[in-house]
């Protein structure tokens, strides 16, 4: 499972971990493969979304702003990125700005003049996936494998279990990308005097 940087790849090892065939490509005469095909940048989609990995972390250019009118909680209202997955945060001279997202939209009490930021999470190709995550996607492929092509729901029940574990070390991995924050220790200097 080492090294696999390719969609095919990825779901061939999943593949192999219920006992089914390897697969070359998705095209393949195989029903793995066409599962594969089917369902692979659903789940991928779905596993980047629900997390902010640091690796699938973009800044998108000034957003465009629109010139529809906006609601009455809102004054602006920018177009969000067209390859956004979750959107993580809006910033407005380096400082986060309270929004509300609407479809494609992204709506705040951003200045006219001002220059709004997004950042969040997009389809990072797999070739820079870590080794957590691509095991991560590995093990739930595997899950749903398992009841679609070997037809095994207990097989299923153990892979399910496995990313879930798998998940929370690659989340882990993962934080340790980021500067460790400070914590804030005057509150509690000065609950004890």
């Amino acid at each position: 499972m080492a090294g696999a940087n390719t969609k095919v790849a990825i779901a061939s090892n999943a593949l192999q971990l219920i006992g089914s065939s390897a697969i070359a490509s998705f095209s393949d005469d195989d029903a793995g493969a066409v599962v594969a095909n089917n369902i692979f940048d659903d789940i991928a989609e779905e596993l980047l979304a629900f997390y902010p990995w640091s690796f699938a972390k973009k800044q998108s250019d000034a957003l465009s702003m629109l010139t529809q009118t906006p609601d009455t909680l809102w004054d602006r209202v920018h177009q969000l990125p067209s390859d956004l997955l979750a959107l993580r945060r809006i910033v407005v001279n380096s400082k986060d700005i309270d929004y509300e997202v609407y479809g494609d939209r992204v709506f705040s009490n951003a200045a006219e003049a001002d220059d709004v930021y997004a950042i969040y999470t997009h389809y990072a190709d797999v070739t820079v996936w870590p080794p957590a995550f691509r095991l991560f996607m590995e093990y739930r492929l595997a899950t749903i494998f398992a009841t679609s092509v070997a037809i095994k729901a207990d097989l299923a029940g153990f892979f399910l279990d496995k990313a879930e574990v798998q998940g929370r070390i690659a989340k882990s991995v993962d934080a340790q990308q980021d500067t460790t924050q400070a914590m804030t220790t005057t509150r509690f200097i000065t609950v004890r005097r």
